[in-house]
């Protein structure tokens, strides 16, 4: 397996921020039974979470891990802390929640080296967290070369191209996804828009009338069929 150097390469500066304060703020909004379902059994993670504070119990539980801490136990704290950076409103704690991420998918790759899902994960905080495009390349490219039909990889490699306007690439992309993954509707969708971008609304209209029948929803099949209805074909 080659060296994936990337991840060696991430630098995490967790924000200047006073996540504690932030807490102790969030303290003085609760109500006083809330307040009580805090102090139950000492089980800051299931308290926070039980109240509504997912972000907050996200914090508690990374602080629950240590060096025995196993690979599964970081990516789960990932993964919490990319619901609440998608779920913050403010710039200064998205981006913190966007730091503890990656340091937990970090920690996840150093344990577990073969861990894919952990890469595919630092990927995504680059591109909808720190906005570093291509960073997240690097690591989706890399994936691709022990990986090639990675649908993970493709697929948000697809949608990269789709952001840069190079439909040729993002097709290419989503249809070796597609060869994976050949019920993800949302790699047809993606597909059948970058085939109206290039023009060929004949292939679109093709495509999406496929992804149409993986849904069974009614009005996303109207919505759809809409759709597809306005694709002009030269």
């Amino acid at each position: 397996m080659p060296a994936f150097s990337n991840v060696n390469e991430i630098k995490v500066e967790f924000s200047e921020f006073d996540y504690d304060f932030y807490i102790d703020s969030m303290k003085s909004t609760l109500t006083e039974n809330e307040l009580l379902t805090l102090q139950q059994d000492n089980n800051l993670v299931k308290n926070w979470y039980d109240i509504g504070f997912r972000d907050i119990s996200a914090y508690y539980f990374k602080n629950t891990l240590d060096d025995r801490s196993k690979s599964s136990e970081w990516m789960l704290s990932g993964d919490k802390f990319q619901v609440a950076f998608a779920e913050a409103d403010n710039t200064v704690l998205i981006r913190f929640y966007v730091d503890n991420a990656i340091y937990c998918y970090e920690k996840a790759f150093e344990l577990d080296p073969g861990n894919t899902a952990a890469r595919i994960r630092l990927a995504t905080c680059f591109i909808d967290g720190t906005k570093e495009v291509m960073r997240a390349v690097r690591l989706l490219k890399d994936i691709l070369i022990e990986e090639p039909g990675n649908f993970d990889a493709n697929y948000y490699l697809g949608i990269l191209s789709m952001h840069s306007a190079q439909y040729d690439k993002a097709i290419m992309r989503f249809e070796t996804a597609l060869e994976t993954e050949p019920h993800s509707i949302d790699a047809w969708l993606n597909l059948g828009e970058a085939y109206v971008k290039t023009g060929n609304g004949q292939k679109a209209k093709e495509v999406l009338l496929e992804c149409k029948s993986l849904i069974e929803d009614p009005e996303i099949i109207q919505m759809l069929d809409n759709y597809i209805d306005a694709i002009e074909i030269n």
